[in-house]
């Protein structure tokens, strides 16, 4: 047994995340409580922890990538990130290598996930397209 620092429970010891002192639902209500208050502060750790994880970057590498790239997409030169529940340009990367290749905007990253990263499909649409007109 022992005795949760928060709510002062004596409980049984699979109710505790391992050494932690305060029980798992106090653990839970105490987790929420900061996630609430540091809202943008969880979404900026999570992303940075993401993409490091994802494509093996940081956030000073993606920032560097960015300011080459002049804020603006590799591929059509916009700037707009065009996806309206992210603040931030996709990050292009080789599905093969899982080498980053650069900064997109969405919909260029859609495209060219459509694409399948296919030169050859890319240059039958242009072929198609420069017929048609």
């Amino acid at each position: 047994m022992k005795t949760c620092f928060k709510c002062k429970q004596t409980l049984n010891e699979n109710m505790f995340y391992n050494k932690h002192r305060y029980c798992k639902s106090c653990h839970k209500e105490t987790v929420r409580s900061y996630q609430d208050k540091n809202k943008e502060k969880v979404l900026s750790n999570g992303r940075i922890y993401n993409i490091k994880k994802r494509y093996g970057i940081t956030q000073s590498d993606y920032d560097k990538m960015f300011v080459e790239q002049n804020g603006k997409c590799a591929i059509c030169g916009s700037s707009e990130i065009k996806r309206t529940n992210s603040k931030h340009f996709c990050i292009d990367h080789c599905h093969t290598t899982n080498k980053v290749r650069g900064l997109l905007c969405h919909d260029c990253n859609v495209i060219l996930g459509k694409l399948k990263d296919s030169v050859d499909m890319c240059k039958s649409i242009i072929k198609y397209l420069e017929k048609s007109f």
